[in-house]
């Protein structure tokens, strides 16, 4: 049996997906980028240990959710549609290594010195006032929220099925994630708790209950690219999965169509409010972070719309029947 370029094309993108297209071109670009400016990405093979423990957790577990379909083409579905996250986390955690050049290009004094201009103080340093042991756990847990969010609405569409609604909001978070990358590398910062610490005062943050003191090692450990700050990653995320969560309300909760929104939406503010509050974010770089979720949110459904288009071009033609 023969099978026609048309037959073949539409296969390959069929399997390798928008988000597939999605995830080669971006990580060509990273390559790129840190190649033109002297810095050289390579995986280790440790950096494959850390994502393959929070990957096949998450790829059973929506396996699970939906084993109506049977075991084996749940399994096989869930592998596929989480493998470019796998992907992003390896390339995440090897980063650092491929961006030592960062450190002579910082734009740390220029994000402070907007801040300052803006409101004459650097918020993250006015914000201390409000400081207690229990706040500082709270906000602490509000921070660690950033990938539960996103977990939460991608789990609930897939529990209902909705995988093309899934691979839509999985799109805007590596659009996300991948322009942070390269906009972390254009305006290369710290967090200003590593970068002033003098604009604190000497005052420091510490848990009722050792929330604040585990989070925080925890975050040390995770955070392997230093100069991250600009933009607001968090921010961004956040963003989107609260605008998915009221945008396919009706998908999530059918019987609560804003439901999930509402429940999300104080944590969100949590969240937000926790990066300067844990010093880890200039105030800048938040309206940067709202910014990109805006753009994604633009992107993600007309790339999702452009490749349904796109599949349609290459589908194979049906002969018309002839007349006997």
């Amino acid at each position: 049996m023969r099978l026609c370029p048309r037959t073949l094309v539409m296969s390959a993108l069929r399997h390798v997906g928008a988000d597939g297209v999605l995830l080669f071109g971006a990580t060509c670009a990273l390559v790129l980028v840190i190649a033109r400016l002297g810095g050289r990405l390579e995986v280790a093979g440790a950096s494959l240990v850390a994502p393959t423990q929070t990957f096949v957790p998450v790829i059973l577990f929506c396996a699970w959710l939906r084993r109506r379909d049977g075991a084996i083409r749940a399994l096989a579905r869930s592998l596929r549609d989480w493998s470019p996250f796998f992907v992003l986390y390896v390339l995440y955690r090897n980063l650092r290594a491929a961006t030592g050049f960062l450190g002579g290009r910082s734009v740390e004094r220029t994000l402070l010195a907007l801040d300052q201009h803006l409101f004459g103080l650097e918020p993250s340093a006015w914000i201390q006032k409000f400081a207690s042991p229990v706040l500082s756990d709270y906000m602490a847990f509000a921070y660690a929220l950033m990938f539960l969010m996103p977990f939460l609405v991608m789990c609930l569409l897939y529990a209902r099925g909705r995988r093309h609604d899934f691979r839509e909001v999985g799109n805007a978070l590596l659009l996300c994630t991948y322009a942070g990358f390269l906009l972390y590398i254009a305006f290369p910062a710290r967090s200003p708790r590593w970068a002033f610490p003098e604009i604190y005062g000497g005052v420091t943050l510490h848990g009722a209950v050792g929330v604040y003191e585990a989070t925080t090692r925890a975050w040390d450990h995770v955070e392997l690219m230093l100069y991250d700050a600009f933009p607001s990653l968090h921010t961004a995320v956040s963003t989107l999965s609260l605008a998915y969560a009221w945008r396919m309300g009706p998908i999530l909760w059918p019987r609560r169509p804003r439901m999930v929104a509402l429940l999300l939406a104080p944590f969100v503010v949590s969240l937000q409010i926790s990066t300067l509050y844990l010093r880890q974010h200039y105030f800048i770089d938040l309206p940067a972070g709202w910014a990109l979720a805006w753009l994604c949110l633009l992107i993600a459904p007309a790339l999702r719309r452009g490749f349904g288009a796109l599949l349609l071009r290459v589908r194979p033609r049906t002969p018309a029947p002839q007349a006997a």
